[in-house]
């Protein structure tokens, strides 16, 4: 039996990166999609080390080059924005 992992959907972790890159603090993230503060410092985390908003299996280990550009929110601002494709070409 696999050992469980709960995830959130990729909407949810754009949502909390937009947020984030709109310059708002971690405890107005919470208060807007009402998450716990340790799991939006993961999911920043997350963004920063891979540039990517999908949900990772053993993100630490995952290369920026399995990333490509797709249409994301954050493109509406100007700075580029990553989807990673799970390392699917």
């Amino acid at each position: 039996m696999e050992p469980k992992i709960k995830e959130h959907s990729t909407d949810v972790r754009s949502q909390v990166i937009q947020h984030y890159l709109n310059g708002d603090s971690y405890p107005d993230i919470v208060d807007k999609v009402l998450i716990p503060r340790p799991t939006i410092q993961s999911i920043v985390q997350k963004y920063k080390k891979s540039k990517c908003v999908l949900n990772l299996w053993a993100w630490s280990q995952t290369e920026n080059d399995s990333c490509r550009r797709s249409n994301h929110p954050t493109e509406n601002k100007g700075r580029p924005s990553k989807i990673c494709n799970g390392g699917q070409n």
